[in-house]
This record gives structure tokens, sequence and C-alpha cells, in this order.
């Protein structure tokens, strides 16, 4: 699991995941050129400037990271549009809108870290304590403790260490 906020250009910079692949045909050879991306699932959104992409070198290598999402769901990394692998991302931005009652909007446009994330009545942080039910609220566990509780919210890697982070959301990738 990797946790993310929105704000691409966190200082100092909150998780970053690295990915490092080698492209192989079905003869096992190596591919050159291969393009190495990122794309999501679920209710996430990766952050403009917040995933890199790359191509693979004549050894078949090659490596991307990301560093900036909202919302929560997987990322997936693609490879000449092959899915090899997912990761779990959670982020304290569930609400993702200005609005206090709207709950955890889908799409592109700005995103910030704000007291909603925690007191939204129908998808904050307050409402979903308790034990993690896959699926349900366990997107709220920010320290994987399987509950959510105050240190989801106060503890190190908890809602308050991320406030006020900003971002832009980006359109959905896909795996070409």
């Amino acid at each position: 699991m990797v946790r993310l906020s929105p704000a691409a250009a966190a200082v100092p910079p909150h998780d970053t995941a690295t990915f490092s692949v080698v492209a192989r045909d079905a003869n096992s050879d190596t591919i050159e050129g291969a393009l190495v991306s990122l794309f999501e699932s679920g209710n996430l959104n990766i952050a403009n400037g917040g995933s890199t992409t790359a191509l693979t070198a004549s050894d078949g290598s090659g490596s991307i990271s990301l560093s900036a999402a909202s919302g929560f769901g997987r990322a997936s990394v693609c490879v000449a549009g092959v899915e090899l692998c997912q990761v779990l991302i959670r982020t304290p931005d569930i609400n993702r809108s200005a609005q206090p009652t709207v709950m955890c909007l889908v799409g592109t446009g700005a995103s910030s870290v704000a007291g909603a994330d925690i007191t939204n009545p129908m998808c904050g942080f307050l409402v979903n304590f308790g034990s993690t039910t896959p699926g349900v609220n366990d997107h709220c566990d920010l320290d994987c403790s399987g509950a959510v509780n105050g240190f989801d919210i106060n503890g190190p890697s908890g809602v308050i260490q991320y406030f006020g982070d900003i971002g832009t959301l980006g359109p959905f990738n896909t795996c070409p």
C-alpha cells in the first residue's frame, strides 16, 4: 500500500512508489522502446505531474514513479499495453470537492486535503470509524491498523500531516 497526497510538488515529498521493470517477449528476449506507464482503477486519480512514464532501454529495463494522487483505488503498471502489477493507493483526500456534503467526486479539477475529508457526513474519516471492512471503509485506514481511528487523522501518516496539500487531477490514464 502507498499513501499519497494530491500535491505533486509537496515539500517535503510524501510517499513515492518506484517501479522498475524489464520487458521481455515470449522468447525471453528484452524489448527496447516499450512504453512503461501507470493507470488508475477505483476512485483514484493521479495528479498532474504525479507520475512518470518511460521507454525501456536496450536491455529492456525501465523505471517509473508515482508521487501524487487523490481518492483511493489501485494503480497498475502497464508495459507495452500489458498490465504487470497493481499497488493499493490510499490518500487522505477522499472528499475531493469544495462542497462539504458531496461524496468522493471522481474526475479532473482541483483537489486538496481539507477539513471535509474528516467531517464529510457521507464519506469522511469520522463516519468511517471502526474496524475495516474491505470495499466499505478500508480506504480510510491510512495507518494499516485494521481500523479507522484517530491515528488515521492525527497520526504520522494521518490527514493532518497532509493538510493543505493541493493538486490538479488529470484525466484517467489507460493501459494503451
